[in-house]
């Protein structure tokens, strides 16, 4: 993985580092988390009180060939930005040889996210795919977001939406380093071994109330 972040270290300054939780199917990487792991994860980011800043926004997502349309009420105007994936890795975190087919995953991914000119009203009635997101996010002071979102997706604006007031959602959880001064301070290999630090602290510590719940 110190690959993935070393890519981000020498990528250009719009290029963003992420690890996100999943599970491995068969050596595939599959994002997401259960609605038991996400109100875990909830807990325990709200019962901690150092924050440096906590803040909860809701998007829409218009996909349009390599090209993200995010329109939201908290932004002045909606933003075109083209993603290029630069790097990724995956690997599995708390082996179990009796359920090897499922293995809660950590990836972690470098890519850049380029603002670019967009057709709005194109992006809008001709989105292939859009997505609804809600997200919960609490920051440290030394720059990594822990987020918490909600996801409702599908061909259309209409049809995500019709699934977020009638459908169960999905779920994620990510940090994403967002103050890339952090990254060229620390270096590579040591913002590699926090960010699997964190990601892997907030895991254990998800585990742990899971088996609590379940004694009592």
């Amino acid at each position: 993985m110190e690959e993935v972040v070393k890519t981000a270290f020498y990528g250009k300054d719009d290029t963003e580092l992420e690890a996100r939780i999943g599970t491995m199917h068969g050596g595939t990487f599959h994002a997401g988390i259960d609605v038991v792991t996400f109100d875990a994860i909830n807990d325990l980011l709200r019962s901690y009180g150092a924050w440096a800043k906590r803040s909860e926004t809701s998007r829409h997502d218009f996909f349009l060939g390599d090209r993200r349309l995010t329109a939201s009420p908290d932004m002045a105007k909606p933003i075109c930005i083209k993603k290029i994936k630069l790097a990724a890795f995956a690997e599995p975190v708390f082996l179990n040889p009796t359920s090897s087919d499922c293995q809660p995953a950590i990836r972690m991914s470098a890519a850049r996210e380029i603002v670019c000119d967009g057709d709005f009203n194109a992006a809008f009635t001709s989105a292939t795919f859009v997505r609804v997101k809600e997200t919960l996010a609490w920051q440290t002071t030394s720059g990594f977001s822990y987020e918490l979102s909600r996801v409702w997706q599908g061909a259309s604006l209409s049809v995500a939406m019709k699934k977020r007031h009638e459908g169960d959602p999905q779920f994620e959880f990510e940090i994403e380093l967002v103050d890339r001064s952090y990254l060229q301070t620390k270096g590579y290999a040591y913002v590699n071994r926090s960010l699997l630090l964190k990601m892997k602290d907030v895991m254990a510590a998800v585990e742990d109330r899971k088996y609590q719940q379940s004694t009592d």
